[in-house]
C-alpha cells in the first residue's frame, strides 16, 4: 500500500487472518472439532497441513479461524 490515504474504488486489500489454536484431544474427529467451532471440514484442512484427516493425533495443533 503506497499511500494509506489514497484507497481507490475496487482495490483490493490483503487483511491478516486471525485464528485461535485448538489440541487434540484423544478421540476427537475433525468432524467434531469442527462441528464445535462451528466451521466446515474443509476450512480446517484449508488452514491446517493435515496429511491424513481421519488420522488425528492427541497433541497435535490445530489453527481455527476465527
Amino acid at each position: 500500500l503506497d499511500n494509506a490515504d489514497a484507497l481507490q474504488i475496487g482495490q483490493v486489500l490483503k487483511l491478516p487472518a486471525r485464528f485461535r489454536t485448538y489440541v487434540v484431544q484423544a478421540g476427537d474427529t475433525l468432524n467434531d472439532i469442527a462441528a464445535a467451532a462451528g466451521l466446515d471440514r474443509g476450512t480446517i484442512l484449508a488452514n491446517n497441513d493435515v496429511a491424513d484427516p481421519d488420522l488425528l493425533a492427541p497433541g497435535q495443533e490445530l489453527r481455527l479461524p476465527l
